[in-house]
């Protein structure tokens, strides 16, 4: 009987939300996505933590170069407001091909270009993510040249 109370409640939660909204179908995870910000120039250097995504669109036409790290897939809000996601494979709570799956199974994050970047070379790993619909494979160490490349291109498609 706990196994099919288990089972209700989880539909419960995804009752009357429209197709294809993102749902987080991982364990619970309480605490809020971390996001971190990194702008730099070749004069200055800063990096802070902030709370909300928006914090970051003032840079976006700035001469600086700006890296924003989400720690935090499981916030769906956060993901769909990126214009392009970097992933690593080998990370907690389900790993990067969990991640992946949950990005390109919701319509509204489907289109979101994903780079993986990871120190996972097994063809099997690159295969399954090939197959999930990602624009470029990275093995550590990166080529920086080629990844800007990529990354410059994905932001094209966008």
């Amino acid at each position: 009987m706990f196994k099919i109370d288990k089972f209700i409640k989880k539909r419960k939660e995804k009752i009357g939300l429209p197709p294809g909204t993102p749902v987080y179908t991982g364990e619970k995870i309480e605490k809020a996505a971390r996001i971190t910000l990194m702008d730099y120039d070749e004069e200055h250097v800063q990096e802070k933590e902030i709370s909300k995504i928006e914090e970051c669109c003032g840079l976006k036409n700035t001469p600086s170069v700006t890296w924003i790290n989400v720690d935090g897939i499981h916030d769906v809000e956060v993901i769909l407001k990126l214009d392009l996601i970097l992933l690593d494979i080998m990370m907690p709570a389900g790993g990067g091909i969990m991640a992946l799956r949950n990005i390109r199974n919701s319509a509204k994050t489907f289109n979101i270009p994903v780079i993986v970047i990871t120190a996972m070379s097994d063809k099997e790993t690159k295969e399954t993510a090939e197959k999930l619909g990602i624009f470029a494979y990275f093995v550590k160490p990166v080529d920086a040249a080629k990844l800007i490349e990529k990354i410059k291109e994905a932001l094209q498609y966008k």
